[in-house]
């Protein structure tokens, strides 16, 4: 039922829908809607390839980034030696060296090799690896490398290993390129 059909009750006068309420202020002209507040102002215009300076910048930053991370690990590998442990190295490891590096062990020790050359070893570049036992040649290895490298891991441990000393030469292009000497006792 249609509120305005109702009759209305004797001491009230008939509302009137369209007026405002008696608390309301007064009304204004409806703005113009093609029209801007006088206070508001345009949005400033954006400048063109803004996105890609953004870009440009990441990108600069994450190659600074990296070569830094290069240049740490360069230089924490302490090129040219030839690290001994008793455990596995760590392959999450950003240095060439092991936690705890040791020159001498027993002959029940697993004796695990890193070498960390002075310079990189390029892909198809031959190198050798040399044992001696006491001054004495043990073994002769020489490899052509599959890739390029700058730190060998030896991938299980050498042994048994009876008591000397040994020394680990590794040679790259006529020149040594690590070198370390474990006892074994």
């Amino acid at each position: 039922m249609d509120p305005r059909s109702q009759p209305s009750l004797p001491d009230q006068p008939a509302p009137q829908w369209d007026a405002l309420p008696p608390d309301a202020p007064p009304a204004s002209e409806p703005p113009e809607w093609d029209a801007m507040p006088a206070s508001a102002s345009a949005p400033a215009p954006t400048k063109s390839g803004g996105r890609a300076k953004y870009v440009a910048v990441a990108v600069f930053a994450m190659i600074v980034i990296i070569a830094s991370l290069v240049a740490v690990v360069t230089l924490r590998s302490a090129g040219g030696n030839v690290y001994f442990s008793k455990s596995a190295y760590d392959m999450s490891r950003g240095t060439c060296q092991f936690d705890s590096p040791v020159t001498t062990v027993s002959t029940s020790d697993p004796v695990y090799i890193v070498a960390a050359f002075k310079d990189t070893v390029k892909a198809q570049d031959e190198y050798t690896l040399e044992i001696l036992k006491d001054g004495s040649s043990l073994k002769t290895v020489s490899e052509k490398a599959s890739s390029s490298f700058g730190c060998y891991v030896e991938q299980g441990p050498l042994g048994p290993l009876s008591a000397g000393v040994y020394k680990f030469t590794f040679k790259h292009n006529d020149k040594i390129g690590a070198e370390g000497t474990l006892t074994v006792k």
